[in-house]
């Protein structure tokens, strides 16, 4: 049976694969969404920054030190 992959899984995948490419300038990406995009695209995208830095701090801190 086959695992229903949602949409927010399918951007996410998308997001990460993009994002992962190091022939891609971050830079210019982020000069352009700031032309192109109003404000609350780019206050998602920070929101988003700020859960992936909690998320990554959630995770680092869950191993168990003995």
């Amino acid at each position: 049976m086959r695992k229903v992959i949602t949409d927010a899984e399918r951007v996410a995948k998308t997001m990460a694969n993009l994002i992962s490419d190091l022939r891609l300038d971050l830079e210019l990406v982020a000069m352009y969404i700031h032309q192109i995009s109003p404000n609350v695209t780019i206050n998602r995208i920070l929101l988003m920054a700020d859960i992936l830095r909690d998320e990554k701090e959630n995770k680092t801190n869950d191993y168990d030190y003995l």
